[in-house]
């Protein structure tokens, strides 16, 4: 893979929120992207899991059964599991969020989204504290449909379980 990266944006997560657009992101200048979720904890103490879904290039959320994943989850506290979903409405388990102290970082890699004729593909590796013990995730997803998209949307998955802290780094491969 190559490892020439050009920043492109980042931004702060300071305010309580459940979700976050990170959007006109993709251009036809990158076919891969990397972005970087550092320090993200959740207000409370209440546990949850940050998932993703895409934004076209029309600036429509893509919601649809259109999302096949497949993480792998492995825990210091037990042994590890595996969660996986076809035709479903998101890309689930991004990353595993807890209260402070504890905080979770991961890296995804998005292929091909400004290739209207092709999936966005994704892959992230992941690792943090949850519930004071240590959790890696391991994953992979594709949006299968053959369509330019234009940025991503993070978000809970439970209402009411915000994030107030996080940042987020978006590059382009070169």
């Amino acid at each position: 893979m190559p490892t020439n990266l050009e920043f492109i944006t980042s931004l702060e997560v300071t305010t309580s929120q459940e979700e976050t657009e990170v959007d006109n992101i993709f251009t036809s200048k990158y076919n891969i992207y990397k972005i970087t979720f550092a320090d993200f904890k959740t207000v409370g103490s209440t546990h949850d899991n940050i998932n993703l879904r895409v934004i076209d290039d029309g600036g429509t959320l893509d919601a649809n059964g259109v999302y096949d994943y497949a993480v792998n989850e492995l825990r210091s506290d037990t042994s590890y599991s595996d969660n996986k979903n076809e035709n479903f409405s998101r890309i689930d388990r991004l990353m595993m969020i807890d209260e402070s102290p504890d905080a979770f970082n991961t890296t995804l890699y998005v292929y091909n989204p400004q290739i209207s004729s092709a999936f966005t593909m994704f892959t992230w590796q992941g690792a943090g504290r949850f519930s004071g013990a240590s959790r890696g995730f391991k994953g992979i997803a594709a949006h299968k449909v053959a369509e330019a998209v234009r940025g991503i949307k993070i978000f809970c998955v439970n209402s009411g379980r915000p994030y107030d802290t996080g940042k987020i780094a978006v590059y382009g491969v070169l």
